[in-house]
């Protein structure tokens, strides 16, 4: 991408972080913000980024004839190039990008170069770790894993921009930062069992020294993946008329048609936080609203609750993240009691379980 009016002291930065989100390779261009720079013939000074299964120097040496100059190393690179070439400088660093990946869709994941177990987190061992500096491409960050922590607490800091989180694994406590993730967007539950990936840091507050993840990702344990999948894919084919409600028992029934107090259940659940002002919930945070109230809800009856909140617009229902399933709630004022057994959803669900 090019622009005329980027800065470019942080077109690099902002390569990174595009990279860091679409895990794609990324070239950002800046021609003279200030005009003097015009005509075919200005001058583009470019920063990129890239990923595993692209070498940029080498994808920049394949172009280098509609270059000015470039340098640089396997996953980051600088350039200059006029403007007369831009265009075909695009068409041919797009094609060898592709050659690269044989057509196929870049898959992007971190790695771990250890799994680290609890009673191996000490200070002595961050300490360790900082005679490894500097750090840089061809010397990375160690990167570690932990499976099974539990979630003690979350918070917001930075303006809610970043996450702080209290995890636990038999006897360590430690906090875990996680950068330019909001606790809505982690999507994480307290209590809940999660794998984490991190580099282990020495936090330095006013002369006192603690231990601190700096979480590069983190997820909910295999298992918990594993079972909310299996909803997803029983709520779609459900949805879709691909499935034998009819065949259940009438309790596997129960747990999928949803009955009228279940309705009112949600209902007050979300009516309650958006009084609270967290109009913004995802599917497991409702969940576990519910578990608050002793309430246990499959994640199949809730999403057909939720559809049908929206069809009957008994609650305003805007789809804020759609893969992670986060919804912006609103009250909407209604005179008269709803009449659930209009909602065309509903009867389709109870037609089908009755269907032989």
């Amino acid at each position: 991408l090019d622009h005329e009016t980027w800065h470019h002291g942080i077109i690099g930065i902002v390569a990174s972080r595009i990279t860091e989100r679409y895990g794609r390779p990324c070239i950002l261009v800046s021609f003279d913000e200030k005009g003097n720079n015009i005509g075919d013939g200005a001058l583009g000074k470019g920063s990129g980024r890239s990923i595993k299964g692209m070498n940029l120097v080498n994808a920049l040496s394949h172009c280098e004839e509609l270059l000015v100059k470039y340098g640089g190393h396997e996953l980051a690179a600088g350039l200059t190039v006029e403007r007369r070439n831009l265009d075909a400088f695009k068409q041919r660093i797009n094609d060898y990008a592709r050659g690269c990946f044989d057509g196929e869709e870049p898959v992007v994941g971190l790695e771990a170069d250890y799994e680290m177990l609890s009673h191996e987190v000490t200070m002595e061992q961050a300490m360790e770790l900082y005679k490894l500096e500097p750090f840089g491409v061809s010397n990375n960050v160690p990167v570690f894993v932990m499976y099974g922590m539990t979630i003690s607490n979350i918070s917001s800091v930075g303006q809610g921009k970043h996450s702080k989180l209290i995890l636990s694994k038999d006897n360590l406590v430690v906090c875990g930062m996680c950068f330019r993730k909001s606790p809505d967007e982690l999507n994480l539950i307290l209590g809940e069992e999660v794998d984490v990936m991190f580099n282990l840091d020495i936090n330095e507050y006013q002369n006192n020294k603690s231990l601190q993840f700096i979480i590069k990702d983190i997820r909910p344990v295999k298992e918990t993946l594993d079972c909310e999948l299996e909803e997803q894919k029983l709520y779609q084919l459900i949805k879709e008329g691909d499935y034998n409600l009819s065949a259940l028992s009438v309790e596997e029934k129960e747990s999928i048609i949803p009955k009228r107090s279940d309705f009112a259940a949600v209902y007050n659940a979300v009516k309650k936080e958006i009084r609270l002002g967290r109009d913004t919930l995802s599917i497991r945070k409702i969940i576990s609203l519910l578990k608050d109230y002793n309430i246990s809800m499959r994640y199949v009856k809730l999403n057909f609750i939720i559809s049908i909140f929206r069809e009957m617009n008994i609650l305003g229902v805007d789809v804020v993240d759609e893969s992670n399933e986060i919804y912006k709630f609103s009250y909407i004022f209604v005179k008269n009691k709803a009449d659930l057994d209009k909602s065309s959803i509903l009867k389709k669900l109870k037609s089908a379980s009755m269907q032989k």
